[in-house]
């Protein structure tokens, strides 16, 4: 039997439809890759036309209206920011994100797009003067979701004191990429600083703390993956 060696592209491809298998937004982003390819053909006659033509796609536009109004609700008690202020930028990152995607990427435009717009957001609030300097975001939320000690030993076990630039951006990765489970240790872990493995236990009715620390450690996977592009 003759085996057909793979080439490093289908390789690349596969692992992304992988990646997205189990992902709450799949069919969302293999759509708007599907509309990207046919806007990749039609910028070669009119590329304006075409990148407007996508940029009013509904899933460009529903992004761009759930992080703009995320961001602008966040901060309309404590700014001068219109919602229109956040939506020129997002509109103008899309631009550019879309503009300069390119099929072989190691993540799907749908990605780009969301990390891309959310940066934008903040980027607005920092010129803006309403944030403080830029922080590490690879590492953020996993010292929020990371305990102190030795889990086998100790009864109480406190996670670290969780600092976040804008709590609308946390939320926002919450919602989209964590699951039912996931998402209730997360927002718990985020209310409350002194949360425990017990804590994490009584919240998904767990019999085994082991269990809690498990899901602990899929939602640090989960946020290291998403940064790191």
């Amino acid at each position: 039997m003759i085996t057909v060696k793979k080439s490093k592209q289908q390789i690349q491809q596969e692992s992304k439809k992988e990646r997205i298998e189990n992902y709450k937004k799949k069919n969302a982003i293999i759509n708007l890759e599907n509309v990207w390819k046919k806007y990749a053909y039609k910028r070669l006659e009119n590329n304006e036309l075409a990148l407007n033509h996508i940029l009013e796609h509904v899933t460009v536009v529903s992004m761009i209206n759930r992080i703009g109004n995320t961001f602008y609700n966040a901060w309309r008690k404590n700014s001068r920011l219109t919602l229109n202020d956040f939506q020129s930028v997002l509109y103008e990152r899309a631009w550019i994100i879309i503009e300069n995607y390119s099929w072989d990427s190691n993540y799907y435009l749908f990605e780009h797009l969301n990390h891309g717009l959310i940066q934008s957001c903040k980027d607005l609030l920092r010129v803006e003067g309403l944030t403080k300097k830029r922080i590490n975001s690879r590492t953020h939320f996993h010292k929020a979701t990371s305990m102190n000690g030795d889990f086998q030993n100790k009864d109480e076990l406190v996670a670290e004191k969780y600092r976040v630039e804008s709590e609308a951006i946390i939320n926002i990765w919450i919602e989209q990429n964590l699951n039912e489970s996931e998402r209730k240790v997360a927002k718990l872990l985020i209310r409350d600083c002194k949360t425990t493995l017990d804590d994490v236990c009584e919240e998904l009715s767990l019999k085994y703390r082991q269990q809690a620390k498990r899901v602990i450690e899929k939602i640090q996977d989960k946020w290291s993956n998403f940064n790191i592009r």
